[in-house]
């Protein structure tokens, strides 16, 4: 491969911050032990979509740019929620509950699929972690 293709593949590259990296955020949800207390006060405040990985796992997830593009959720600590996305607002309802393995999911009212699946923190990160079951997994950061 010549030096000029090389330089070009490397000046390509992305670079993500490690805690985005897939493995990096079950690492740090299982050394931060969220019980159910930690989770609801992680959860407040107002998240921004950033990717979504498809159903297949692999240790960085790929980026979306065009689904949930825009999309900003925020969530009151009294369980009531808002959704912003580019032309629509909205409200909602909240509570958490235990999915599996010691982790906690979103209940919405209604249904949100962004953030389905099971709840993992890593720094101001959220992955809605949806690929134990063959969906997406979404990545929120905090605002």
């Amino acid at each position: 491969m010549s030096v000029l293709l090389q330089m070009m593949l490397i000046s390509c590259k992305e670079k993500q911050n490690p805690a985005e990296d897939y493995l990096a955020i079950w690492k740090c949800q299982q050394e931060n032990n969220y019980d159910e207390a930690a989770t609801r006060k992680s959860i407040i405040g107002t998240w921004g979509w950033k990717y979504s990985a498809g159903s297949h796992v692999s240790s960085t997830p790929s980026k979306n740019t065009e689904s949930s593009k825009n999309l900003r959720i925020k969530f009151n600590e009294d369980g009531s929620g808002t959704i912003m996305a580019k032309d629509t607002n909205g409200t909602f309802t909240w509570t958490i509950e235990l999915k599996d393995n010691n982790l906690y999911g979103f209940q919405t009212m209604p249904f949100i699929s962004q953030v389905s699946g099971r709840l993992l923190f890593c720094d101001n990160l959220m992955m809605c972690n949806g690929s134990y079951v063959d969906g997406p997994d979404n990545i929120f950061k905090k605002e």
